[in-house]
């Protein structure tokens, strides 16, 4: 009977240890809703408005990979890659740099539409998108 349990003892610890083994690395899985289409992805026009030059237009674009936003705008006020960008719960939120200003973007996504602001320091001025007919899904 002791030589049994003796045997027993090793083949519990081996199957315990394959059966909590996995062949990816964890940090690899992503789970199924970050692999279905993400309803902030796309392109958006949008309109910063109330400038003292003017309302500037262009196109905001945003893509995921895996768990990670990257955004930028393009437009009257040039290219720029927005840093630091964060969508969680419908809202957003990032910075890019215009002449050597750090620029905040933050707002809230409702449906096709994109509304918040964009400002250094002390001032902001309305930002508004609106999903771009053809990108993604309308």
């Amino acid at each position: 009977m002791k030589g049994k349990i003796n045997l027993l003892i090793p083949l519990a610890i081996t199957f315990t240890l394959i059966s909590c083994h996995s062949s990816r690395k964890i940090s690899s899985l992503t789970p199924r809703s970050v692999m279905l289409d993400d309803p902030y992805t796309g392109d958006w026009e949008f309109v910063i408005e109330d400038m003292p030059q003017g309302d500037a237009e262009g196109i905001l674009n945003i893509d995921r990979s895996g768990y990670n936003y990257t955004a930028n705008v393009s437009g009257d006020i040039g290219d720029m890659e927005i840093e630091d960008v964060s969508i969680q719960d419908d809202r957003m939120k990032g910075h890019f740099r215009y002449k050597g200003f750090r620029v905040n973007v933050k707002g809230d996504f409702t449906g096709n539409s994109f509304e918040g602001k964009v400002g250094v320091t002390l001032v902001s001025y309305p930002f508004k998108a609106k999903r771009k007919a053809g990108s993604w899904a309308d």
